[in-house]
């Protein structure tokens, strides 16, 4: 008997390669050194070593200070293109029966939104919401909770409000993360269960 999902693929827009621009996870490119004999001698070159151009990385201006920080929750800052097109390569694979796409501003673009069968929101309170950034990059690493904290209240929490948030209204379901109720994956359950 065929199983129901022969496969679960989740696409976090941070780590899946087409995610966010300003916070993909760098890489040092490690080489081994082979030694290639030459009858000719060469001049070392005095071109400087050229480097891959590199995007800007979006800004905010705190409206309540002025200070200008990193914008990692606006549009700009994720990679839709790509998103765009890996998530067409997967739905090409004839194994694929189910496909989550899990990211903040995934309903942002249209031609995105076009792409999926079911939308669903997961509705969290600020303090929830700035919790789990807080224990997230924490646990990556990513600074202390001070720090962290600190950049939610003074960039994210408005590009939130300004970006993310309003994308609610393209949901076809708004799940509430504050409160586990079984009715909301009742309904995402059925829906896949009678369309694959």
């Amino acid at each position: 008997m065929k199983r129901l999902f022969s496969l679960l693929l989740i696409l976090c827009l941070l780590f899946s390669g087409c995610g966010r621009l300003a916070e993909e996870p760098t890489t040092e490119a490690t080489t081994e050194a082979t030694t290639v004999p030459t009858t000719e001698a060469t001049e070392p070159s005095t071109e400087p070593p050229t480097e891959p151009p590199t995007e800007p990385e979006p800004v905010y201006y705190n409206p309540l200070t002025g200070e200008e920080m990193d914008d990692f929750n606006c549009p700009e800052s994720i990679n839709y293109d790509g998103l765009y097109e890996k998530v067409l390569e997967i739905k090409k694979d004839p194994e694929v029966q189910v496909l989550i796409v899990e990211g903040n501003g995934i309903f942002y673009h249209e031609k995105i939104r076009q792409l999926f069968d079911l939308k669903i929101f997961m509705d969290l309170e600020i303090e929830h919401r700035m919790y789990r950034r807080i224990v997230r990059n924490i646990a990556a690493g990513r600074g202390s909770m001070e720090d962290i904290a600190g950049f939610y209240l003074k960039s994210a929490r408005f590009s939130e409000q300004k970006y993310l948030i309003p994308t609610k209204r393209f949901a076809d379901v708004v799940l509430n993360g504050d409160n586990y109720d079984p009715m909301g994956i009742d309904v995402v359950e059925t829906f896949i269960r009678k369309n694959i």
